[in-house]
C-alpha cells in the first residue's frame, strides 16, 4: 500500500527523462493524483462502510496491475497525468486508511462472531 504511495518517487526521475518533463509537469501529476484521492476517498469509503471491504481490496489491487502496465505505455504528459491519477492507491481503494478499515472490520465481525451476536 506504501509501496504504491511511495513508487512515484523512484520513477519520477526515469519518467522525468524518457518524456522530457521538468520536475514541476511531472510534479503536476502527482499533485492531480492527489486530487482524484480526495475527490474519491467519500465513495469508496461508503463502499467499505456498507460492508464491501474485500471487493474494494481486491478490485483496487487488481486495478492497480492494469494501471500500472497501461502507465508504462504513456508518451505524453496529459497521458502521464491522467494514468497517475487513476492508479487506484490514488483513488483510495488500496490506501492505507483503507487497509487500516478494512483489518478494523474483520477483526470486529471476528469479535462479534466469538461474542454470538451478529452485526446490526
Amino acid at each position: 500500500m506504501g509501496s504504491v504511495f511511495y513508487l512515484f518517487a523512484l520513477i519520477m526521475a526515469p519518467i522525468e527523462r524518457e518524456l522530457g518533463l521538468s520536475r514541476a509537469q511531472s510534479s503536476l501529476a502527482f499533485s492531480l493524483a492527489l486530487l482524484a484521492e480526495g475527490l474519491l476517498a467519500y465513495p469508496v469509503g461508503r463502499l467499505i462502510d456498507q460492508g464491501h471491504e474485500r471487493v474494494v481490496m481486491a478490485g483496487g489491487s487488481m486495478l492497480l496491475g492494469v494501471c500500472l502496465l497501461l502507465h508504462s505505455t504513456v508518451t505524453t504528459l496529459a497521458g502521464f497525468c491522467g494514468g497517475d491519477a487513476a492508479l487506484p492507491r490514488r483513488c483510495g481503494a488500496i490506501a492505507f486508511f483503507s487497509a487500516k478499515k478494512c483489518a478494523a472490520a474483520w477483526g470486529l465481525r471476528a469479535a462479534w462472531a466469538r461474542a454470538g451476536r451478529a452485526r446490526k
